[in-house]
């Protein structure tokens, strides 16, 4: 693994090992910053989902959950929107963290310089996240409400959905990180960022995909073990005719350790997105190339010089 050397040299493409390591070792180096800031943003989320679940649906049986009540679907739909807050809070972080340390170099910093440096950019970024997430899969829901009124039309309208939502999200995922690298407007930030993608679309892409494989994997590996004592418990329970006695808080307090580790793993992934963002705002744009031009030669001697 190539050191960074103190200094961000973010104009050099790196492959998808070297973005993976290169994160690694930024998180490393601030590590009690990140988890910090992530733990003062997500905590609050997780405490409120803890409360709605044992209020309404840790206690119901099986037969409950095929006959559940209304504020159980609307304690569901609470617990839904909470984690996507949680998830874009996180997210907003790793932005915050990957920009600060690149404008310190790299050096060592406490989680109040995170806040100074997101603080200005909080509302703009909120913004983008809502016009590039929210906003599309409320499209989306929409799209899938019509098929209760036609089905072929409300089919037919999805699908387009899904397609454009694909395409867009590809695009604009990036946004974020153009809201806290300029001064433009959020809709600006979109409109620069899918016109930075779109010529590479397919690298773009490949890359969240691959992404994507290898975290839902190592968390997949990780929770494997607890997959298989809650399995182990489950069957020994129905084995000795005791179902009653399956455990519902055991569940519930892993599915909330499971969200919060989700929540970790989706920070570690925005940081990977926000350096890959360099390499693709670098391909297309050519950021630095009077820089790099005017250095041509710099390092010959006088001698050396035509």
């Amino acid at each position: 693994m190539q050191d960074f050397k103190e200094q961000w040299q973010l104009e050099q493409p790196r492959d998808f090992g070297t973005i993976l390591a290169d994160a690694a070792l930024l998180i490393y180096r601030n590590w009690q910053a990140l988890l910090t800031a992530l733990a003062f943003v997500t905590l609050p989320f997780i405490g409120l989902s803890f409360v709605i679940y044992f209020a309404f649906l840790a206690n119901l049986s099986q037969e409950a959950l095929l006959d559940i009540a209304n504020e159980h679907i609307l304690a569901l739909v609470a617990l839904m929107l909470i984690f996507v807050m949680a998830t874009i809070t996180s997210q907003l972080v790793a932005i915050a963290f990957v920009y600060t340390s690149k404008r310190l170099g790299l050096m060592k910093f406490e989680p109040i310089e995170l806040w100074h440096t997101m603080r200005p950019k909080l509302s703009k970024l909120l913004a983008i996240y809502t016009l590039t997430w929210i906003l599309p899969l409320t499209v989306i829901g929409l799209c899938a409400l019509i098929i209760m009124v036609s089905k072929v039309v409300g089919v037919v309208l999805l699908i387009a959905a899904v397609i454009a939502f694909i395409w867009f999200t590809i695009g604009a995922m990036f946004a974020g990180y153009m809201g806290m690298e300029s001064d433009l407007s959020p809709v600006d930030c979109i409109k620069k960022t899918l016109e930075m993608v779109n010529v590479q679309w397919w690298e773009a892409f490949g890359y969240v995909v691959l992404l994507s494989i290898v975290i839902n994997a190592v968390h997949g590996v990780i929770f494997m073990p607890f997959t298989v004592l809650e399995l182990i418990k489950n069957f020994s329970a129905i084995s000795s005719g005791n179902a009653e006695g399956l455990q519902q808080t055991t569940l519930s307090l892993l599915s909330m350790f499971q969200s919060a580790l989700f929540i970790l793993f989706m920070c570690f992934t925005a940081i990977c997105y926000n350096l890959k963002f360099y390499d693709l705002r670098e391909n297309k744009h050519g950021y630095n190339i009077l820089q790099k031009i005017d250095s041509i030669g710099s390092h010959l001697t006088k001698d050396e010089e035509l």
